[in-house]
C-alpha cells in the first residue's frame, strides 16, 4: 500500500511533518494542537476555546480523507495541567457518539507554542 499525504488549507502547514497519512483505509492524523490555518499561531483564548479548536483542526484532517468523525477508532490526548480533563470530556463528548474511539490521555509539562492541550488519532473507514 501506498502513503497517501493529506492536506486543506483549514489547517496550518509546516514543512517539517504532514497534517495527516492515509494508508488503505487508515488515516494516521499529526497531533493538533489550537492553531490557526491562517498563521499557524495559537488562538487566544480559554481551555474551553483552545480545545474546541484543536477537535475542530482534528476533524478538518479527518474530513480531508473523506472520513468523519464517526470513523476515528483512537485518539490520544496531552495536557499540560489534568485539572484541566473535565472541561476537556465535555467538548470532547461533543463530537464523539457511543461507541467512543479508545484513548489515552496524559499530562505533559508542555506543548509547542505554550498549547495547553493537543490531539491525535487513528480512524478506518470500512468499504
Amino acid at each position: 500500500m501506498k502513503k497517501e499525504k493529506l492536506y486543506t488549507e483549514k489547517l496550518p502547514t509546516f514543512p517539517v511533518f504532514s497534517q495527516g497519512i492515509k494508508v488503505g483505509n487508515f488515516v494516521f492524523t499529526s497531533a493538533f494542537l489550537a492553531l490557526k490555518a491562517e498563521d499557524g499561531k495559537l488562538i487566544q483564548g480559554t481551555f474551553e476555546e483552545e480545545t474546541v479548536k484543536a477537535m475542530e483542526n482534528l476533524k478538518a484532517c479527518v474530513e480531508s480523507a473523506g472520513l468523519t468523525m464517526a470513523d476515528v477508532i483512537k485518539t490520544t490526548v496531552y495536557l499540560t495541567d489534568l485539572k484541566d480533563f473535565p472541561t476537556f470530556n465535555q467538548v470532547y463528548c461533543r463530537y464523539f457518539s457511543d461507541p467512543m474511539p479508545a484513548r489515552g490521555c496524559v499530562e505533559v509539562s508542555g506543548l509547542v507554542a505554550g498549547g495547553r492541550v493537543e490531539i491525535e488519532a487513528i480512524a478506518f473507514k470500512a468499504e
